[in-house]
């Protein structure tokens, strides 16, 4: 499915935002801290100047990683970096909302969906606990259970430990609110998982044992649970941005004056999106509205062109459509770096995936992702040799922020090798071994899902 972004926020304004706001706030505010504290730059770059070109919120090698990149639109031009896309694109996943119970979803249980609250999900679920199931009679009895309840059965915990911890999550806003915002779920940990993890592919069966019977797993219930690992567990990050949380931060002209709300320069996420896109072959997430909401989207695919600010005249070469800044009645003449000489105009179009409900389906491929593809306008502040310095947004639908994880940094690293070993000649068809099956135990019993196990399963669906 292929949406343009003016669809999708028009369905988002239809949600009451304005009633939720001090929710959302709080909830953004939390993830931003999350992801931000990962970061090993972090600290260095607290403050910030956001006037001229990159402030330090902005250097485009926070995100890259190195000062080593690509920030010269001579040499840009040359590698015909005017488009990019990844070969392996990251794949489309539930947001898996918290008033729906998180993992505690039943998702293809038809009496469990189109409910209207967490409190109605909840009071389900509990109606009809794991232990009235059957599964040593026929696998349709694993239809109607959610991932973290397959997740329990895996590790022998009958009563549903981490399925607890599930709707656990949701029961504090609840009680303060006396609801749950639907849009609220794991998105930050789906954007980061899609990427760097395997696509589940197939549905198999998990024999648990003991006569307790067989279950079906999906590929659908491993992408949540791997979603979960991603937002639950800590990892290092990179960031690039500032944090907005103003329902308002554009002054008379239409600019963004709001300092914590300019977000990412736009000479930077040029830089990112061609270095990451075409020169590493590497996604990154994006937040993808300016203000206090957070939509977190992983980037595939980008294609621009150059264009004259007066003329409008577009271009693949830069130099073709440039202009002298001086030569320009700019109304964003203050806000100039000073060593900026040149500037040229850019339209760039970028694809990112966005969430899908989870369906019990034996195969999943590409063909299944949902992605939207978004139009963003701004200029380019350049120097006398050609480097881009800054930039000027000139719309307001913008990214906030971009952050992806550090490179080789994952959640939960693996936690032993002989556990690794054992889960290794796991095959599915019996219980885990007992080692790792403690050690599970123990985890889910704080709400943490075990990468490793995880890992297997994306296995043995391949």
């Amino acid at each position: 499915m292929k949406i343009t972004l003016s669809i999708l926020l028009l369905n988002l304004s239809l949600l009451n935002i304005q009633a939720a706001l001090p929710g959302i706030l709080t909830h953004k505010m939390k993830v931003r801290e999350e992801i931000l504290s990962r970061s090993p730059f972090y600290k260095k770059h607290e403050r910030s100047d956001y006037k001229e070109g990159y402030n330090r919120f902005n250097d485009p090698g926070l995100l890259l990683n190195t000062g080593n990149y690509k920030n010269n639109l001579n040499a840009i031009d040359q590698l015909s970096w005017t488009s990019g896309e990844l070969e392996k694109k990251p794949w489309s996943d539930d947001y898996w909302p918290i008033y729906k119970g998180i993992l505690g979803n039943r998702y293809a249980d038809p009496m469990f969906a189109y409910k209207d609250s967490w409190i109605d999900y909840f009071e389900y679920s509990k109606a009809y606990p794991l232990k009235e199931f059957d599964f040593t009679k026929s696998l349709d009895e694993s239809l109607l259970i959610s991932p973290s309840e397959k997740y329990d059965l895996l590790l022998g915990l009958e009563r549903g430990t981490l399925t607890k911890s599930m709707w656990e999550q949701g029961r504090g806003y609840y009680e303060r609110n006396g609801e749950v915002e639907t849009w609220m779920g794991i998105c930050h940990g789906w954007a980061p998982a899609s990427f760097m993890e395997a696509r589940p592919k197939n549905s198999f069966v998990l024999d648990l044992g003991q006569s307790k019977g067989k279950i079906k797993v999906f590929p659908a219930d491993i992408k949540g649970l791997s979603s979960y690992v991603w937002s639950n567990s800590r990892y290092q990050t990179l960031f690039m941005g500032q944090r907005c949380n103003k329902k308002r931060p554009e002054g008379n002209d239409g600019r963004i004056i709001s300092p914590e709300c300019f977000d990412v320069n736009p000479g930077s996420f040029h830089l990112v999106t061609l270095n990451l896109i075409s020169g590493s072959k590497e996604s990154f997430v994006i937040d993808a509205t300016y203000d206090y909401e957070v939509w977190n989207q992983p980037v595939f695919a980008y294609r621009y062109k150059y264009y004259h600010l007066i003329t409008g005249k577009e271009s693949s070469n830069w130099k073709d459509v440039r202009i002298l800044k001086d030569d320009y009645k700019d109304p964003y003449n203050e806000y100039r770096s000073s060593a900026a000489k040149y500037l040229v105009g850019v339209k760039m179009e970028i694809d990112y995936s966005v969430e899908n409900h989870p369906v019990p389906r034996d195969k999943d491929s590409e063909a299944w992702d949902s992605h939207v593809s978004a139009m963003y306008d701004y200029d380019l502040e350049v120097d006398g040799k050609g480097n881009v310095i800054g930039g000027e947004w000139h719309e307001q639908l913008h990214p906030d922020f971009l952050w992806r994880p550090m490179p080789g940094s994952f959640p939960q690293m693996s936690v032993s090798a002989q556990l690794s070993k054992l889960l290794k000649n796991w095959d599915g068809k019996g219980p885990l071994p007992v080692q790792v099956e403690k050690l599970a135990q123990r985890w889910a019993r704080e709400g943490v899902v075990l990468r490793d196990i995880v890992i297997r399963l994306i296995e043995l669906s391949q």
